[in-house]
């Protein structure tokens, strides 16, 4: 998604954009009979080409009949305003388009009416983490309900912190943004760290970035701790993923366990 989105230098000629002809290449080549594919709204136009369209066509071109849903993460149990098109290419000769898998949940302080129950706020995603400062090594950390994993906190100086004070909810450059109590933006993990946390002055740490993405504290992220933060914001959040897993199997009454999902 690097050359399609907001948060790049999105240029239409970044070799990235061109992704997809792999892609629809090897769903041919493996004889897949659905594909889904996911990528930023970005994705839509860049300098004036229409890279969605281009997308569609690459697949069609191999025998695949795509519909396009834009889902937004809030709507599936994930505290966050995040939107992503969701691309379900089915094989022509199997069957019609796919239609747009239904949503899970309803978003927090919406105040629409809904029998579906509510996505999680970002303080309720982060309830029983511990409350450390910045500069905590907290990579394995021992608790009561188990280790906390990945629970580190990033070192800030004097100067940041005081910086970071200041900042009010929603507030903020894309680097240092504090995250909304309620729904957060879409994370974006900016010069490889993540946002401000809503209450503490210092940013989240990848433990709480995967809380808010949905991931359960049992999911270890590896490699360099730098690194880790990318892992979290730029992966599909599990609980949109499985719905569309459940809704695909439902809809194809395919006898598939999805385990955990």
């Amino acid at each position: 998604c690097q050359g399609y989105s907001a948060a790049g230098s999105r240029k239409a000629s970044d070799p990235r954009n061109q992704m997809f002809r792999h892609v629809s290449r090897l769903a041919r080549e493996l004889r897949a009979t659905i594909v889904v594919l996911e990528n930023v709204p970005g994705v839509k136009r860049v300098d004036g080409i229409g890279f969605l369209s281009r997308i569609i066509k690459s697949l069609g071109a191999r025998g695949y009949r795509t519909a396009t849903y834009l889902l937004n993460a809030s709507d599936f149990g994930v505290p966050q305003n995040r939107q992503r098109y969701f691309l379900l290419a089915r094989d022509r000769n199997a069957g019609p388009p796919l239609p747009s898998p239904a949503a899970t949940h309803s978003p927090p302080g919406t105040g629409r009416t809904s029998t579906l129950p509510r996505s999680p706020t970002v303080l309720q995603a982060l309830r029983g983490l511990p409350l450390f400062g910045a500069g905590i090594d907290a990579e394995w950390y021992p608790g009561n309900g188990g280790p906390l994993i990945n629970g580190s906190t990033m070192r800030h100086s004097p100067e940041v912190i005081e910086r970071i004070k200041a900042i009010p909810p929603g507030g903020g450059p894309i680097s240092y943004r504090r995250l909304e109590p309620d729904l957060a933006r879409t994370l974006v993990a900016g010069h490889r760290a993540l946002p401000v946390h809503p209450k503490l002055d210092r940013t989240i740490s990848v433990r709480e970035a995967a809380r808010i993405q949905g991931f359960p504290d049992t999911y270890v992220f590896c490699g360099p701790r730098a690194e880790q933060p990318l892992q979290v914001a730029n992966a599909v959040p599990p609980p949109v993923g499985a719905a569309i897993a459940r809704h695909l199997i439902d809809y194809l009454q395919v006898p598939v366990n999805v385990g955990g999902c």
